[in-house]
């Protein structure tokens, strides 16, 4: 094709140009996917910390009660609604926990180590002992930031007390460490544990469910309600957890924004001087027979061309960074623990900016491609 042609011997032979915008479109691609994967990450770790170890919808008494008396039958019920995937139930309660002359204020949670895992993972962050040791007599895990406190180590006697419960003395079993401020204020003993330091009966303090999609928390909430229960979705108990997700994505797409666009103007400039400096060999074009279109396509094709190599470039110099980056390993002081940045790429993030830069780029060159079109080929062949 006579344009292509055209278009290619101008990429071969402004070397200099060429490389100025094949770099301007990888570095924005490039800098796209590493941010779009940074982003990706942060989402992924708000979920798996925040999201996924918290309760999705909690139902509470009434506010004239403190405890739920027939749980059992709520239980059943929420079990019937699509949509869940785990119920647990807590019996919540709060203590002060002393070791020789340490004390500190503390939640004593009284849970099933197996509902309570499906809901929180706490297995998952069992530094030492296991959570399944609470069941086997009067036995407490705490956090590593509360056992540090206590100055405690595993089977140190922990005294509970309250003013309004009895006196326990328990035998530290496990410490979990999750890198929130759980691991300075929760204590789990099993649920028999707690109902017998508050003398209560087989009562809970709450019904924790976790749902196949968190999203869901609102409408699966509501039909709870419906049901006679008082249900609180994650989103009003833990409204930061949302407002972070909504202001990371929104800066992932702001970035994502500014590249293409500084991208996109700079490709715009270099075409836009690609077009005064071939204004001789335009008129001569045009003098031989090219028509206005010819030339508008001319400079289309080059833009794309430039576009797709750029954007194949960039591609790989993300993947390549993210990959890099990815393999890093760094000491998380607040967590104590060697961890990599979080990076993730969906399958079609790369080709979406892939495609969004390549529109950017030829958008960009319309001006220039309909400016160079408009020439009078008598003043172009002036220069």
């Amino acid at each position: 094709m006579f344009e292509l042609s055209i278009a290619a011997r101008h990429i071969t032979s402004h070397r200099k140009q060429t490389a100025l915008s094949l770099t301007a479109i990888a570095l924005a691609v490039s800098i796209s996917i590493v941010f779009m994967s940074l982003s990706n990450g942060q989402q992924q770790l708000i979920r798996d910390i925040w999201i996924e170890t918290i309760p999705h919808i909690i139902v509470q008494p009434e506010k004239n009660e403190d405890y739920l008396h027939l749980y059992r039958s709520a239980i059943e019920k929420i079990w019937e609604i699509p949509g869940v995937r785990s119920v647990s139930t807590r019996t919540s309660a709060s203590s002060s926990l002393s070791h020789k002359d340490k004390v500190r204020n503390a939640i004593m949670r009284g849970v099933s180590p197996e509902e309570e895992t499906e809901i929180s993972k706490i297995e998952e962050y069992m530094i030492q002992g296991d959570l399944s040791a609470i069941s086997s007599g009067r036995n407490i895990v705490l956090g590593v930031i509360l056992s540090q406190k206590l100055k405690a180590k595993m089977g140190d006697t922990i005294l509970v007390s309250s003013p309004k419960a009895r006196t326990l003395h328990l035998t530290m079993v496990g410490i979990f460490e999750m890198g929130t401020d759980r691991d300075e204020f929760i204590a789990y003993v099993s649920r028999e544990t707690a109902q017998e330091f508050l003398q209560q009966g087989d009562v809970v303090s709450e019904i924790d469910i976790a749902l196949a999609d968190p999203f869901k928390a609102e409408s699966i909430s509501k039909q709870i309600s419906n049901l006679g229960y008082r249900a609180t979705p994650w989103q009003e108990v833990e409204p930061d957890a949302e407002r972070t997700i909504e202001l990371v994505d929104y800066w992932r797409r702001l970035i994502i924004l500014l590249a293409m666009a500084i991208s996109s103007f700079g490709i715009a400039n270099i075409m836009n001087m690609l077009v005064l400096e071939k204004t001789r060999l335009i008129g001569m074009l045009m003098a031989m027979g090219a028509s206005r279109s010819n030339i508008r396509n001319i400079f289309l094709f080059e833009s794309g061309i430039l576009g797709l190599a750029g954007t194949a470039l960039g591609s790989i110099i993300g993947l390549l960074a993210v990959r890099t980056i990815g393999s890093i390993e760094f000491e998380a002081p607040a967590a104590r623990l060697v961890t990599h940045i979080s990076l993730l790429i969906h399958p079609w993030d790369v080709p979406n900016i892939a495609a969004l830069a390549l529109l950017l780029t030829i958008v960009a060159c319309v001006y220039p491609a309909m400016r160079a079109s408009r020439l009078d080929p008598v003043e172009a062949l002036k220069g």
